[in-house]
């Protein structure tokens, strides 16, 4: 074994590894179909199965559970853009509507897993999931894939992959918690209990998030008016083992927010201090069967997968009251096997269903009960992966898919990789993949919907190297990644001639965009010993529009150029402290290029206490310059803020 593999100090900061076979209650079935003894080797969203990160081709950020404590984050979007590559856009402060952006692609090109669960929203315009939604709460791991892999994981994973995982069973039983409070009134609260008797291990866990916030208009244009958050979440899981080689998983999930934010009032119908809010409510649900056989030579998993988001939102000006009200629904049946042929030759194979439902309702003034949209699609396809270990130190990938979805027909999708470990200290990868998303339910169905569209499609290349010296306590890592899009789905205005499209209304959707993004990811820790460690990246990614027309090699919109994180943390016995910098370079709001947002450089400072071998007391203070800037043009966002707090472990 290579000491990328031998010493936990030896691996980078984003080789850290997360432990779950696509649904967190997996983690300890995952040891026993790979024989390593301890599930924190284990990488999932690459390959859907546990693997060790040097064996794996693509590129991948893993935040621990030691990780995610230390950055004392509240939201996942802060603790993702902390990635390599990693951006986001939030409409205000904390409850905005967020988009995330990896490598460049948009945000509903990125596909968000809870526990193996799909997240991604078949009520938005393009389906893409708001993780604003989500608040880290019980999440204990998070793994970011940078690039496509949809020939794993289906549509919308053309961007990326993120896989996040709940938190797992460790005793008989325990309780944990946390509390804590900050600037703008804001308060949070998490509870969580488990246990494991006989053959069942189960977890419990609430949470509550409230903040009396900013105003979503940012100040600097005129906003004055607070806009108020709101998030409870409560969650629920079982593992049960009928037998010793089957076990079924259970889990559920269930958030209700409230958001208050800016709209566009009359009579200027610009961007202005408002009462509109919104209510969001999501539930999931997850049952599956894990069986093995041939002496834990094949793994079967037999899975169905539930999901609702039910929107709703009010401004209490209007007639009435509530401007719109969307359900949406998927529900998925899922086959999927791993196999150990020989000591050499392993692989994942599957098969997949989807039907997705919504129904969406938007008042005009004066006309309460307008007709309904309704709207469903089904995707089904199954995919074969096979690794190859030709020599102890090279491993070689390659996976093919094919979906077929009930409007559009067929798609293709494969994978190729390689990552080859040298002289014990280096490790070379390089990856293609493809991507590819099916058009969301609203750009199909939607008054503006357009019934001949094709799935978007992209493919890329990364290539890099990772290499450990100073006897493993320092790692560097380079990246290089090319990605070209086609077929992108955009929106097009009527007007100028003649178009069969354009009868009845002033726009529709068609596949007439393109895109590049290129760039390059550099990634590096050293231990100080007794000076502490620092962890830093810094990404530089060129994306740029190649769509035929006025906006063709243009950058695009929020998409900045550079973003960089650096961070010195130390262990000083007594208490732990951490400075953290978090570079975003200037980009712009429109795809014309014609308003720019100004970069920003913001400083968070952290530290925490232990009380006691249970208990712990933290504080943190973010944005300490109290920098404005901007992530959406005319939003407002959070300036210098601070959060005391404290956390129980019994």
């Amino acid at each position: 074994m290579s000491a990328f593999s031998s010493n936990p100090k030896g691996r980078g900061v984003c080789a850290v590894v997360l432990a779950s076979l696509c649904h967190g209650a997996f983690s300890y079935a995952v040891l026993a179909q790979s024989g390593v003894e301890t599930p924190e080797t284990l990488i999932v969203v690459a390959n859907r199965r546990g693997e060790l990160p040097e064996r794996i081709p693509n590129a991948v950020s893993v935040f621990d559970e030691a990780h995610i404590r230390s950055s004392q984050a509240v939201a996942l979007s802060d603790l993702l853009a902390s990635a390599p590559g990693v951006s986001y856009a939030r409409n205000g402060g904390m409850g905005g509507v967020t988009s995330l952006f990896i490598r460049g692609a948009d945000s509903d090109q990125t596909l968000v897993l809870y526990d193996g669960v799909k997240l991604n929203d078949p009520t938005s315009p393009a389906s893409a999931f708001d993780v604003s939604n989500l608040l880290i709460g019980d999440i204990d791991r998070v793994e970011i894939l940078r690039g496509p892999q949809s020939t794993l994981w289906g549509s919308q994973g053309m961007g990326g992959v993120v896989n996040i995982r709940s938190r797992l069973v460790d005793k008989p039983f325990g309780v944990d918690g946390q509390a804590e409070y900050g600037t703008h009134d804001t308060s949070y609260l998490r509870l969580g209990a488990g246990g494991h008797s006989g053959p069942a291990v189960w977890r419990i866990a609430t949470g509550l998030f409230n903040t009396g916030g900013i105003s979503t208009f940012d100040k600097a244009f005129g906003g004055r008016e607070k806009d108020a958050a709101r998030q409870g979440a409560a969650s629920a899981k079982l593992d049960y083992t009928i037998i010793d080689t089957l076990h079924l998983d259970l889990s559920g999930l269930y958030t209700d927010a409230r958001n208050n934010y800016d709209g566009f009032p009359a009579p200027k119908y610009v961007l202005a201090d408002s009462g509109d809010y919104s209510r969001t409510q999501q539930k999931i649900g997850y049952a599956a069967l894990r069986q093995d056989v041939m002496g834990g030579r094949l793994n079967n998993r037999i899975a169905a997968q539930w999901g609702e988001i039910d929107r709703q939102n009010f401004d209490p000006t209007s007639p009435v009251r509530k401007t719109s009200d969307t359900i949406g629904q998927n529900a998925r049946a899922e086959y999927q096997g791993t196999a150990t042929i020989t000591d050499y030759l392993s692989g994942v194979f599957g098969a997949e269903y989807e039907k997705s439902d919504f129904t969406t309702q938007s008042p005009p003034a004066f006309q309460p009960n307008p007709p309904k949209l309704k709207a469903n699609a089904v995707l089904s396809g199954g995919y074969v992966q096979a690794e190859l270990t030709p020599m102890k130190d090279l491993t070689i990938t390659g996976g093919l898919r094919h979906d077929d979805h009930d409007r559009f027909g067929g798609h293709e999708t494969g994978q190729f990789g390689i990552a080859w470990i040298v002289l014990d200290t280096t490790i070379l990868r390089a990856n293609f993949g493809q991507g590819f998303k099916v058009p969301s339910l609203y750009q199909l169905y939607s008054t503006y919907g357009n019934k001949g569209l094709r799935p978007e499609a992209a493919e890329s290349f990364d290539g890099g190297i990772e290499h450990a010296l100073l006897d493993n306590r320092a790692m560097i890592k380079l990246t290089y990644f090319n990605r070209r899009s086609s077929d992108l789905i955009n929106f097009v205005t009527c007007g100028g001639g003649y178009d069969p499209l354009c009868t009845g209304r002033f726009g529709y959707y068609a596949n007439i965009s393109r895109a590049k993004a290129e760039g390059v990811e550099l990634e590096g820790r050293i231990d100080l010993m007794r000076l502490g460690q620092l962890d830093a990246n810094y990404s530089h990614i060129d994306s740029i529009d190649r769509s035929p027309g006025a906006t063709f090699g243009r950058t695009l919109a929020r998409r900045p150029n550079d973003e960089g994180n650096f961070t010195w943390s130390k262990d000083w016995t007594t208490m732990t402290t951490a400075i953290a910098w978090h570079y975003v370079g200037p980009s712009f709001d429109d795809a014309a290029n014609t308003r720019k947002l100004a970069g920003r450089g913001l400083v968070d400072l952290r530290g925490s206490v232990p009380l006691g071998p249970s208990l712990e007391l933290y504080a943190r203070v973010e944005n300490l310059f109290d920098k404005h800037y901007e992530t959406v043009y005319q939003y407002g966002a959070l300036g210098r803020t601070g959060a005391v707090g404290i956390r129980a472990k019994y």
